[in-house]
C-alpha cells in the first residue's frame, strides 16, 4: 500500500524548501540554517548523485560507440581511466558553483518561513520520513531527463509517491495539516525552478571543461 499522491506532492515540496540555507539572523541563526542545509539537501550526496548520473550516461555513450569500444579493446583500462577523469571534472565543477545555487535560494527561503516553521520542519527532517524524501529529491533530481522544472517536479512526485509507504503517513498528514503547508508548496515550486534552471547551465559549463579532457585520451 502506498499513501496518495497528492501527500506524496506535499512531503516533496517540504522537502525542496531545504534546497538552500537561510543566513538572515531575522529569521533564523547562521548555525541553524546550516544544520537544515546538511540535514536536508547534504552537499555531498548531490554530488555523489550527480557524478552516478554522468557515469551512467558516458558508459551508455561507450556502449554504443563502436570506435570507443575499440579503443578501450586495444587499450584496457582505457575506460576506466576516462570515467575517473569524468568524476574528478564533475565533482570539481559541483564544488565549485553549488554555492551560487544556494545563494539564489536564500532569498525565498528566507522571506517567507517564520523561524517557528524553520525550527518545526527541522523535526520532521530528522524523522525517518524525513531523512527518506531528501535522499529521494536528491536522487529524482539527478536521474530525471526532464526539460523543464515543471517536470523534474513530476519526476520527483513519481518517485517519492512509489517509495513511501504506510508508516510514513502520520508524518506526511500532519504537515499538511500545517497551517503553513501553502509556503511550503509555494516554496519547493520556486525552488525547484531555481534549481532547473541552475543545473541547466551547470550541466552547460561541466559539458565545456570536459571537451578539455579530450586531447588526454586521444
Amino acid at each position: 500500500m502506498k499513501i496518495n499522491l497528492d501527500a506524496a506532492n506535499a512531503s516533496l515540496a517540504i522537502t525542496l524548501i531545504f534546497l538552500c540555507g537561510s543566513s538572515s539572523a531575522a529569521t533564523i541563526s547562521h548555525v541553524t540554517a546550516a544544520d537544515l542545509l546538511a540535514v536536508a539537501y547534504p552537499e555531498q550526496a548531490v554530488i555523489n548523485a550527480d557524478v552516478a548520473d554522468f557515469d551512467k550516461q558516458m558508459a551508455g555513450m561507450f556502449d554504443r560507440s563502436a570506435t570507443l569500444t575499440a579503443r578501450e579493446k586495444a587499450a584496457p583500462g582505457f575506460r576506466k581511466r576516462f570515467l575517473s577523469a569524468v568524476d574528478t571534472v564533475v565533482e570539481q565543477d559541483l564544488q565549485r558553483d553549488l554555492p551560487i545555487l544556494r545563494a539564489q535560494c536564500i532569498d525565498v527561503y528566507d522571506n517567507t518561513l517564520t523561524q517557528q516553521e524553520m525550527q518545526d520542519l527541522m523535526t520532521f527532517l530528522r524523522t525517518p520520513t524525513g531523512q527518506k524524501l531528501s535522499r529521494l529529491a536528491i536522487l529524482a533530481a539527478a536521474e530525471s531527463d526532464a526539460e523543464t522544472s515543471q517536470e523534474v517536479m513530476k519526476d520527483r512526485t513519481n518517485m517519492v509517491a512509489a517509495n513511501l509507504g504506510p508508516s510514513d503517513g502520520p508524518a506526511v498528514e500532519a504537515l499538511m495539516r500545517s497551517s503553513a503547508y501553502p509556503k511550503f508548496k509555494f516554496i519547493g515550486q520556486k525552488i525547484s525552478e531555481i534549481s532547473s534552471h541552475f543545473f541547466d547551465q551547470e550541466n552547460s559549463r561541466i559539458a565545456s571543461d570536459l571537451e578539455s579532457l579530450a586531447p588526454q585520451f586521444q
